[in-house]
């Protein structure tokens, strides 16, 4: 029992200080409800940051929810538009959680796009169907 205690504190330990772990530690940590995040890109949960003084570096690695997103996009677009992908991306980049990798933020950034567009019809790409001739403004009213 003490040995798993041990164990599952230094696993901890490497997860704070960015290290890499075995996958099996990780589901464990996750298990008791220690970690969050997708596996490898773990951090520690909002109960331990919480213990520890570290909330605001959960937040930050955890992110905040597909709303507060939505409503910059729309707010951006709404304000300076029509906005190319490169202003979305450089709106976004350092604002995603910093436990999504490059690719993961890229992606994030187009569903976000792809709902304000295609779900929700607010906004719509008045440029080249894909890519940097991309321009999105919001919809006009039919």
């Amino acid at each position: 029992m003490i040995e798993h205690r041990l164990r599952d504190v230094l696993s901890l330990d490497k997860v704070q200080k960015g290290a890499s772990l075995p996958k099996e530690e990780a589901t464990r940590l996750k298990k008791l409800g220690l970690v969050e995040g997708r596996y490898p890109r773990i951090f520690v949960s909002g109960k331990v940051a919480a213990t520890t003084g570290g909330q605001a570096a959960h937040i930050l690695k955890k992110g905040f929810d597909n709303d507060y997103y939505r409503d910059l996009l729309e707010k951006l677009i709404r304000e300076h538009g029509p906005v190319t992908p490169q202003t979305i991306s450089g709106l976004f980049m350092d604002k995603l959680p910093d436990s999504m990798s490059h690719d993961q933020k890229r992606d994030k950034i187009r569903n976000l796009t792809y709902d304000l567009s295609h779900r929700r019809k607010i906004i719509e790409n008045i440029g080249k169907p894909r890519g940097a001739g991309a321009l999105w403004q919001l919809k006009q009213p039919s």
